[in-house]
């Protein structure tokens, strides 16, 4: 199966450099690159039944001759009218000319795509059109439907799958143990990989995804235990022993109590510290629940034993926040604490660095600048890295290299779902902080409708009279002409010369240089801007107390997870805080997910949705956590098979009797995933 995809009828060299964008390099690896959904083109939808926002595909014929519009900037616009018996609906597609070729005079072809309102008509934008073959393709109750490149089509991709599996028809080696498979009810891998393509019915395509979803989870939860193994293995850490009657009057001079849940944490991650084997836990916890005070007495814990500690941010205006913060806690109680910045003047660093490396510097907040080879500490014992999904697995592990037994805490504030946090994080022993300290005001979260867009501005500038501050937050950089959607730049334009000319507004996205945005930011936290535009730039990252007003446009384009993450910009200091969800045509989908985020404030109630509704690859973004196929995303749905899997894999670790399947499975595990997993460094 290691054969070039060459070998295939229809991949030329050309052909084989556009699918080398999908990393499809072997037939082995066309057979494994699985079909994001399939399509039943039995279940069509009349246009007149055609919802906003709602994928849908349509059996229609042309009803007019497509027309070519050529646009400012050099963009092509496609229309054509099509029709059903129904009624009529206009299809466009921008910058795509050869569109007008494939819009023939067939009888019948399927569009497929999502409704919109556009300049006051419902329109279906860029829709892809498959042209079946009566006798063939519509006999199939189940389509696949692939990740495509430009260049490669449905139909194209198809093809190549039927190729690849003629091709290794009778060669598919089934990688599991017979013993194994039988025990776990597992249909064959030659079954699995023809069924997860061209499902024969829906019991078929179960069967398929199950076996398939099953094997990538074995392997890969194997070869987390096999890490984990070798670290519970280690015994070169070195104990926290510290004055405990120090520490426990440095938390009762705290100017709150701890929540119960933070004192769990704090237990979790005092015990593995005390242990003379290196501590690699996560500390997970939704927004303002107070992950930083628990990082804070772990660093202090560090400090009274003797040894020093880091602390990485993934920005330096994170980075900056969080020392302001540890320096109010931790500097009445004597610790030095410094940042190590990218843009320090040569001499600065250079005293900083000696300093450090002379144990006159007890913790060092930074960004990446820590991973670099003339940091050097005297005596580092614990690494603190924030926002974990930003950081690789290589990261910290090259930062806690840094010193001998370095024990590594990891906090994120991004909700992971139980079902992914148990993959994601299966080399990590995991805390949660799932309790909000009391008094805590919640945001107030509402949807609001165009018609009161006006009402809403006035809102903000009796805020801003009031001494607060809002975010604005956009989807888009630069305004499209294919999408009605706001962008930061031309809804700042239109602000600065309209509805809120009166006051300060600022301007920052992703497509601005590291020290504008930088910039920018810093002099919103100063209070010098009062409105912030913006893209989801400043989801993470930005701790503003004065401010008090969320308002995300066309909320229906981001997920609910990433919703609940803007949403924790605001209601961060002691004034009542809200968030507006603006949104356009809204289908009753879009509708109902977004109500949701106004009902609760339970930002891991809100992630486990998000990934039910949008399936764990889109709800993680692609390779986000750089650790786990995207493929096996698509196929992990349920907690269940997780815990069953876990569960084989412990019985493989433990049980003499199957030894031999033992061997097998941690072997192929270990070659394909344990390089990736001690390696990987996202950038």
């Amino acid at each position: 199966m290691e054969a070039p995809i060459s070998v295939l009828p229809g991949i030329g060299p050309q052909r084989a450099k556009l699918l080398e964008k999908l990393n499809l390099f072997t037939v082995d690896d066309l057979l494994h690159f699985l079909p994001r959904g399939y399509r039943d083109y039995n279940q069509t939808t009349l246009i007149a039944q055609v919802e906003l926002g709602e994928e849908v595909v349509i059996r229609a014929q042309l009803a007019s001759q497509p027309r070519e519009v050529r646009l400012r900037g050099g963009m092509t616009l496609i229309q054509v009218k099509i029709e059903d018996d129904s009624g009529l609906i206009e299809c466009v597609w921008f910058n795509q000319p050869f569109m007008k070729r494939a819009l023939t005079g067939e009888d019948s072809l399927y569009f497929i795509g999502r409704a919109s309102r556009r300049q006051g008509r419902v329109q279906l934008l860029n829709p892809t059109i498959e042209k079946l073959n009566p006798a063939k393709d519509e006999a199939l109750p189940l389509m696949p439907v692939y990740p495509l490149t430009q260049g490669i089509s449905q139909k194209v991709m198809r093809n190549l799958a039927i190729a690849a599996l003629e091709y290794s028809r009778g060669k598919i080696a089934d990688a599991l143990p017979q013993r194994l498979r039988q025990y776990c009810g597992l249909c064959e891998a030659g079954f699995a990989i023809e069924n997860i393509h061209f499902p024969k019915d829906r019991e078929a395509l179960r069967l398929a995804g199950r076996r398939l979803s099953f094997e990538e989870l074995l392997y890969f939860l194997a070869a987390v235990a096999h890490l984990k193994g070798e670290r519970l293995a280690l015994t070169d850490g070195q104990a926290c022993i510290y004055d405990a009657t120090k520490f426990n009057a440095a938390i009762e001079a705290l100017p709150y109590d701890l929540t119960g849940a933070q004192r769990r944490a704090l237990d979790e991650i005092l015990a593995d510290m005390a242990q003379n084997k290196p501590m690699n836990r996560l500390l997970q916890g939704d927004v303002g629940s107070g992950k930083t005070a628990i990082a804070a007495l772990a660093l202090y814990a560090v400090y009274l034993s003797g040894r020093q500690g880091a602390f990485m941010a993934p920005t330096e205006i994170l980075a900056a926040q969080h020392e302001e913060s540890l320096k109010e806690f931790l500097k009445p109680l004597g610790v030095r604490i410094a940042r190590l910045s990218g843009g320090m003047p040569a001499g600065k660093r250079r005293d900083l660095l000696a300093f450090l490396e002379r144990g006159q510097i007890d913790v060092l907040v930074g960004t990446h600048a820590l991973l670099q080879d003339d940091v050097r500490f005297q005596a580092l014992g614990l690494v603190v890295t924030d926002e974990q999904h930003r950081f690789g697995v290589g990261q910290r592990a090259r930062l806690a290299d840094k010193g001998k037994g370095v024990d590594v805490l990891v906090m994120s504030a991004t909700p992971i779902p139980r079902t992914l946090s148990l993959i994601l994080y299966g080399d990590l022993d995991v805390s949660v902080i799932d309790e909000l300290p009391p008094g805590r005001r919640p945001v107030q979260t509402s949807m609001v409708p165009e018609r009161k867009r006006a009402d809403m501005y006035r809102f903000i500038l009796k805020e801003v009279a009031a001494g607060g501050q809002a975010y604005i937050v956009c989807p888009l950089v630069e305004q499209s002409e294919t999408l009605e959607v706001h962008s930061a730049q031309e809804l700042y334009r239109q602000l600065a010369k309209g509805p809120l000319k009166e006051i300060a507004l600022g301007c920052v996205h992703g497509k601005m240089r590291p020290a504008e945005k930088e910039a920018a930011i810093s002099a919103f936290t100063a209070g010098e801007i009062k409105v912030l535009v913006a893209t989801s730039v400043i989801e993470v990252g930005v701790n503003v107390p004065n401010a008090s007003i969320m308002v995300i446009e066309n909320a229906e384009r981001f997920g609910l997870a990433q919703l609940h993450q803007l949403r924790g910009r605001v209601g961060r200091g002691s004034r009542q805080s809200y968030c507006f969800l603006m949104g356009g045509d809204l289908s009753q989908t879009a509708r109902e997910r977004l109500e949701l985020l106004t009902q609760t404030q339970n930002g891991f109630e809100l992630a486990q949705k998000d990934m039910e509704l949008r399936g764990p690859g889109e709800y993680l973004g692609t390779q986000q956590h750089g650790t786990l196929d995207s493929q096996l995303l698509r196929l992990t749905q349920n907690l269940q098979e997780v815990y069953e899997v876990r569960e084989i894999v412990e019985m493989l670790s433990s049980d003499a009797n199957w030894q031999v399947e033992a061997e097998l499975v941690f072997k192929a595990a270990m070659a394909r995933h344990v390089k990736r997993l001690k390696s990987i460094a996202m950038n």
